[in-house]
């Protein structure tokens, strides 16, 4: 077997020492910086993707923090106004109404008063009279 022979191993060990090495040379001067260099290049967007991402995280939490404020003041004030609305309204209708019964329907109110005393009246006579007949 010719790769055992004794007499071949210094030049074989010559060329593996060789080919390793300006392989190992060629890797470290051309290969390795532009892979480091990728590798920047990389961390960079990386790095300006977070800062932008953080930034756009500090903007949405300003924008919910502010949405969230303006909807309370919005259901406070819509709050404040139907309850001022119901005030008003119950006020307005006691008053028309009170308004009414004085002035539109008094009379009315006197006539069914009458009506309602007069025919109390005579159903106390007819009871009276059929009782004691």
């Amino acid at each position: 077997m010719p790769q055992l022979d004794k007499v071949t191993y210094m030049s074989q060990i010559f060329w593996l020492i060789v080919v390793f090495g300006s392989f190992y040379l060629f890797v470290w001067k051309s290969l390795l910086p532009s892979i480091s260099q990728i590798f920047k290049v990389r961390q960079k967007k990386m790095d300006s993707n977070n800062s932008g991402f953080n930034i756009y995280k500090e903007e949405q939490a300003s924008v919910t923090e502010s949405y969230d404020h303006l909807l309370s003041r919005a259901l406070s004030e819509s709050r404040q106004l139907f309850v001022e609305t119901s005030d008003f309204s119950n006020t307005w209708l006691n008053n028309s109404i009170k308004d009414i019964n004085e002035k539109t329907l008094l009379s009315v109110n006197e006539d069914y008063i009458t009506i309602l005393g007069d025919l109390g009246g005579k159903k106390h006579l007819i009871k009276n009279c059929i009782h004691h007949s």
